[in-house]
């Protein structure tokens, strides 16, 4: 505190100032912000009665009253800078100069600039620290991913092409069961059979047998696709075989009983919510040339029969008094019937006692006859995401009447194609169809 109050002249002479000066500057360390204030009066006349006001700018917001205290207290002053003012009023009454006394406190060494700059290359450091740690965790929670990745991945590819290799020999064993066009063909040249499954193994079934004058023939719609539904037709076309074998005397309506039976007793082990979910649409047609007769039945599916119009219907049609029935189209002379199966697929009621309806028809000459499942008719157009449906369908295949079977599977693959565009194709399909000549 040496030197507070006086200056020192350039000869080194220290002279005393009633003022402070303004060099040196007072400077109080933190540690040093309590600070008591004590003064007097020059003026001797009843000093006991001199009164003083005081206040500490920078601390106090008004000054203190007039009193007779000699002096003043303060206590942990914050970091700042000061100055405490006095004044002085004697008896007489004029009041004395003010009294300034003017210093600094400074701030705390945590709150310096120094300590700032440190807490933030600490804070930067730290958070630098906080990064690397959380980058390293997702890098490795990362690593771990993607070695979980790839391993799903290998797994997945490995069940794919295990189940392509299934697919695959299903198909294999799918082909070998299922009869050949050719087959057919042997029955009746004028014939042919459009299979076009959606992958390797196909839902749908095509079924034929000749034993002396009379021919079988089925055509089926599994439940689902891929190798489930391969196993479905495989158990089918085993049946039909076994029925096939012991036929004689049984027309198609007994037929499909038999194999509805056998169905009954495969699917009976099964709990009854998946029995629910089995079923296969069939048709059956039954051409015998000993009695020239023609038998159709049918499972929720139908069958066309194009035929020439007799000259009674034909002057009826003439006339506008022959009504055709639902499903029924005329061309000319022609006429394309629907046939219409009961509509209730097989296996989806175990044990139900139901009579198939029984459609029979003479051999006539230059008939055809049609079995298919929807998979045609169901397929979306490639730009206007509609079906096909069966009324196109059967107006399609009146319109080709008059081709051999041979053209008129090309015809129907071109109308296919073209109906298809770029729309992937969305049901197995199978379209069978036959000439009596």
């Amino acid at each position: 505190m040496d030197g507070t109050f006086y200056t020192e002249t350039p000869a080194g002479m220290r002279i005393p100032s009633a003022m402070q000066p303004v060099k040196p500057a007072v400077r109080l360390r933190h540690a040093d912000n309590s600070i008591s204030f004590v003064w007097s009066a020059t003026y001797y006349v009843n000093e006991w009665q001199t009164e003083y006001r005081s206040k500490l700018e920078g601390f106090d917001d008004e000054w203190s009253g007039w009193e007779y205290r000699r002096g003043r207290d303060y206590t942990n002053l914050p970091a700042g800078d000061y100055v405490f003012l006095l004044k002085t009023r004697t008896i007489s009454g004029p009041e004395g100069e003010d009294q300034r006394y003017a210093f600094t406190v400074w701030k705390p060494w945590y709150a310096s600039l120094v300590a700032k700059l440190f807490y933030l290359v600490g804070f930067a450091w730290l958070l630098f620290i906080l990064i690397r740690y959380f980058a390293r965790r997702l890098r490795l929670k990362n690593q771990r991913l993607e070695s979980l990745l790839s391993q799903r991945n290998a797994a997945t590819a490995r069940g794919r092409n295990e189940i392509a290799g299934l697919e695959k020999y299903a198909g294999l064993i799918q082909h070998s069961m299922q009869p050949s066009a050719t087959r057919l063909a042997r029955a009746f040249p004028n014939s042919f059979v459009m299979n076009r499954p959606m992958s390797t193994v196909s839902g749908d079934f095509f079924w034929v047998m000749t034993s002396g004058e009379r021919t079988l023939i089925a055509v089926g719609d599994c439940t689902g696709h891929g190798v489930p539904s391969s196993l479905r037709t495989a158990m089918a076309l085993s049946f039909l075989d076994e029925i096939g074998l012991r036929s004689d005397g049984m027309n198609s309506s007994a037929i499909l009983r038999e194999f509805r039976k056998k169905l009954d007793d495969t699917f009976r082990a099964l709990p009854e919510s998946e029995v629910l979910q089995e079923g296969i649409d069939i048709s059956v047609l039954t051409i015998d040339r000993a009695v020239r007769t023609v038998q159709y039945s049918g499972a929720a599916s139908q069958c066309f029969r194009v035929r020439e119009m007799s000259d009674q219907e034909l002057n009826r049609w003439e006339n506008g008094e022959f009504k055709p029935n639902e499903g029924t189209m005329v061309s000319g002379k022609h006429l394309l019937e629907t046939v219409y199966g009961d509509r209730i697929p097989l296996g989806m009621h175990p044990g139900a006692d139901h009579e198939f309806t029984q459609h029979t028809w003479k051999l006539e000459r230059e008939s055809s006859y049609y079995l298919f499942t929807d998979g045609y008719a169901d397929q979306f157009n490639g730009v206007t995401g509609r079906k096909f449906l069966k009324k196109n369908m059967r107006r399609l295949i009146l319109d080709i009447r008059n081709y051999p079977m041979s053209r008129q599977k090309e015809i129907l693959s071109e109308r296919l194609e073209s109906w298809m565009g770029n729309a992937p194709q969305t049901d197995d399909i199978i379209v069978a169809g036959l000439r009596i000549e």
